[in-house]
């Protein structure tokens, strides 16, 4: 009995070794195949390709092109020293003036009344001063060694008055000549600011620039990007018209 048992078990466990051997063979066979690897194509550079020119003796130019405009020389920009309210502009942009012209006016209402009042106080003083001297005048008529120190004070003390008003009077009239632009040149107007009538205007802003129209210069404006890229006494063509010069 004992030997059929350990026959039986001995089979047994060679069947089972057989099994596995069996199921590791046929789970290899399970896996997917390994691809085999290909080898990039092997691509040839293509030769370097040159530009060749010939050398040759000269001169570089080092040339710098831009649009240039005309502008005068002689242009004028006109302002206020003070803040106002415009009254009027009576130029436009390329109109001709003469040395002389009014060309923008401030609102000076309030000028102008101050300058009547100090005119006529004025006025009133000079005949107060006459009334003094003439009664002066009677008295040393009648009697030359007459006192008349109350009458020469009043008179002094209204030309002291007078010397006032007349500083006073120049003063406003400078104000009132300053509430105007007018042109320091024979000359044509190139700029004429945005205003309407009514507008505050500031102090140094610009309002009329005039030009002199007989001097006049080319002007190009350039960003140098190296500063030596202009230099005096560089060589220049002036292109107009298809026509260099």
């Amino acid at each position: 009995m004992r030997q059929k048992d350990r026959f039986r078990i001995k089979r047994i466990t060679g069947l089972l070794v057989m099994v596995s051997v069996l199921v590791m063979i046929a789970g290899c066979s399970l896996f997917p195949k390994e691809e085999e690897v290909i080898a990039p194509p092997v691509v040839k550079p293509k030769p370097p390709t040159y530009n060749l020119h010939e050398v040759k003796r000269g001169d570089i130019i080092r040339a710098v092109n831009g649009t240039a405009t005309f502008q005068s020389s002689k242009e004028y920009s006109l302002f206020y020293k003070t803040d106002g309210r415009l009254k009027e502009i009576n130029v436009k942009v390329g109109d001709s003036v003469k040395k002389g012209d009014i060309l923008v006016s401030l609102d000076a209402e309030d000028l102008e009344t101050a300058i009547k009042q100090q005119e006529f106080a004025l006025e009133k003083i000079k005949l107060t001063i006459n009334h003094f001297k003439n009664q002066e005048r009677k008295i040393l008529k009648q009697d030359p060694n007459a006192d008349t120190s109350d009458l020469k004070y009043q008179i002094n003390l209204n030309q002291i008055e007078r010397k006032s008003i007349e500083y006073t009077l120049n003063k406003l009239k400078e104000r009132m000549n300053n509430t105007k632009l007018v042109s320091p040149i024979d000359g044509r107007v190139v700029f004429v600011a945005d205003l309407s009538e009514g507008d505050v205007v500031r102090p140094y802003q610009k309002i009329v620039t005039v030009a002199d129209p007989n001097n006049l210069e080319l002007v190009m404006e350039y960003k140098q990007n190296s500063p030596t890229a202009i230099v005096t006494g560089m060589k220049a063509e002036i292109d107009i018209n298809d026509e260099i010069y």
